[in-house]
C-alpha cells in the first residue's frame, strides 16, 4: 500500500459520519484536493500574524546556511516541522497541505516528488495517468510564486537607513522558527515532567527549565484563520526572555582611590553622628558619660567595618586593578592579602589615622553648622579608639 492509500484509509477510519465516508476513496479525494490547493499559500513568513485581515503576497525565503552568530531562517535546524514552509488561506483546505507534507519512504514530502516529477509520485497517483499533469499543477499552485510582491497597510513597518535614503521594511512573522521554537519548548517541558513521574522511565534523569517564557496568542478561537501551523500549535506561541542580563548588585562599592571616600557614605552614619552630637554636647564631664561617647564611637566603627567585610567576601584579587588604592587599604580589604594582614600590624597605624580623619570629617558633614569643633586631642583618641577596636576584630588576626 502506497503512503497515499495509507493517508486517505486513516482519514475513513477516523470520519465517524457515514454520509462522509465516500468523499474519501481515491478516486474522489485526490482531485478534490488539488482543486483546493489553490486555495492556500505556502509560505516561510506569513503575514497573518501582524493582522488577521492582512492579503500581502505570500513569501518564501530562500536562506541558505551561514556560520554568521544570527538568528535567521537559513541558520535553523527544523525538527519539530515536517516542512520547511508554513501556509495561511481557505482553512478549510487545511486537509491539502497536511497531505502535501507526508513524507514518502525516501523522507522527501509528496510536494516534493510532486514538484520534482519524480516516478515515485506517478506510481502513486498512477490512477489518474490521463489528468495527472493536470493534477499536478493544480497541487503546485499552493507554492506558486507572485509575479509581483505586495505589502499590506495592516503590517507592522519600519523605515530602515540604507547609505542617505530610507527602505520601507513591511516586519512579517518568520512562523516556521515561532513553531520550532514551540516544539522545542513543548519537549523540553515534557522531559522535565517525565524526569519527576516515578512511574516514568526517564524518572531522576537531569532536565532543563525554561524560565520567564511568555505566551502569546494569535487567531483567538480560530488559529487556522492565521496558519496551518498556527493551528497545529494551538494558536499559542511562545517568546523567550530578550531583555538584556541584569546586573548582579553589589552591596558595597569596590573603592577605587580610597576606601572612606569611595566606599562609604555619610547618609549611612547620620543618626549614629547624631546621637555622638548629643554626647559631645553635654556639659557634664564623668565616668558615664565618657563610656557612652566610647560606645556611640564603637557603633559607627562596626558600621563601618560590616563594608570591611562584605569587600572581603568579593574574590580575593579584586583590588589589583586599582592601583591608586593604597596597599594598606588593600591589605585591610582584600583576602588576597589576609596572610600579610595577619602577622603584620605595621598598616593598622596608617589605616587607624586615615579612618579617624574620616571620622572626624563626616561628623561635620553631617552636622554642619552645628558640630562642635574637633581637634589633635580628639583626633588622638578617635584613633587609639578604632585601633583598639580593629585590635579586636577577629577577622584581622590569627
Amino acid at each position: 500500500m502506497g503512503v497515499v492509500l495509507e493517508y486517505l484509509n486513516k482519514r475513513l477510519e477516523a470520519e465517524k459520519d457515514e454520509s462522509k465516508r465516500d468523499r474519501f476513496s481515491i478516486e474522489k479525494w485526490i482531485p478534490d484536493a488539488a482543486k483546493k490547493a489553490k486555495q492556500l499559500s505556502m509560505a516561510s513568513h506569513v503575514c497573518k500574524f501582524s493582522h488577521p485581515d492582512a492579503k500581502a503576497a505570500p513569501i518564501i525565503a530562500n536562506s541558505t546556511s551561514c556560520n554568521d552568530g544570527y538568528l535567521r531562517s537559513g541558520n535553523v535546524r527544523y525538527e519539530h516541522v515536517e516542512c520547511n514552509l508554513d501556509a495561511f488561506g481557505n482553512a478549510a483546505a487545511i486537509g491539502v497541505y497536511n497531505f502535501l507534507v507526508i513524507k514518502m519512504n525516501d523522507g522527501r514530502t509528496i510536494l516534493d516528488h510532486l514538484e520534482q516529477d519524480s516516478d515515485e509520485i506517478r506510481a502513486e497517483l498512477s490512477l489518474f495517468k490521463e489528468t495527472y499533469n493536470e493534477l499536478r499543477e493544480e497541487f503546485l499552485a499552493i507554492k506558486q510564486r507572485v509575479k509581483q510582491v505586495e505589502s499590506d497597510e495592516r503590517l507592522k513597518q519600519v523605515y530602515f537607513p540604507v547609505d542617505d535614503q530610507y527602505h520601507l521594511l513591511s516586519l512579517l512573522t518568520p512562523s516556521l522558527i515561532v513553531s520550532e521554537l514551540q516544539g522545542r519548548v513543548r519537549e523540553i517541558r515534557e522531559k522535565s515532567w517525565a524526569v519527576r513521574d516515578k512511574n516514568n522511565e526517564q524518572y531522576g534523569q537531569d532536565y532543563e527549565v525554561l524560565h520567564d517564557l511568555t505566551v502569546v496568542g494569535f487567531g483567538g478561537t480560530k488559529p487556522q484563520n492565521i496558519s496551518v501551523l498556527n493551528s497545529r500549535n494551538r494558536g499559542r506561541v511562545y517568546f523567550l526572555s530578550s531583555c538584556p542580563p541584569s546586573i548582579e548588585h553589589r552591596d558595597v562599592s569596590r573603592p577605587r582611590r580610597d576606601f572612606f571616600a569611595n566606599t562609604l557614605r555619610n547618609a549611612w552614619f547620620g543618626e549614629e553622628f547624631r546621637r555622638l552630637h548629643t554626647l559631645l554636647a553635654n556639659q557634664q564631664n564623668n565616668l558615664v558619660v565618657r563610656e557612652k561617647v566610647k560606645q556611640a564611637i564603637n557603633a559607627i566603627v562596626d558600621h563601618v567595618m560590616i563594608s570591611v567585610y562584605k569587600l572581603r567576601e568579593e574574590e580575593p584579587g579584586w583590588s589589583e586593578p586599582f592601583s591608586a588604592l593604597p596597599l594598606v587599604q588593600k591589605i585591610w580589604l582584600d583576602e588576597f592579602f589576609a596572610d600579610v594582614r595577619k602577622p603584620q600590624k605595621e598598616w593598622l597605624e596608617e589605616v587607624s589615622l586615615s579612618f579617624a580623619r574620616w571620622f572626624i570629617h563626616s561628623y561635620g558633614k553631617v552636622m554642619k553648622k552645628e558640630q562642635i569643633p574637633l581637634g589633635d586631642s580628639e583626633l588622638a583618641f578617635l584613633r587609639d579608639c578604632i585601633e583598639t577596636a580593629m585590635l579586636q576584630d577577629k577577622e584581622n588576626w590569627a
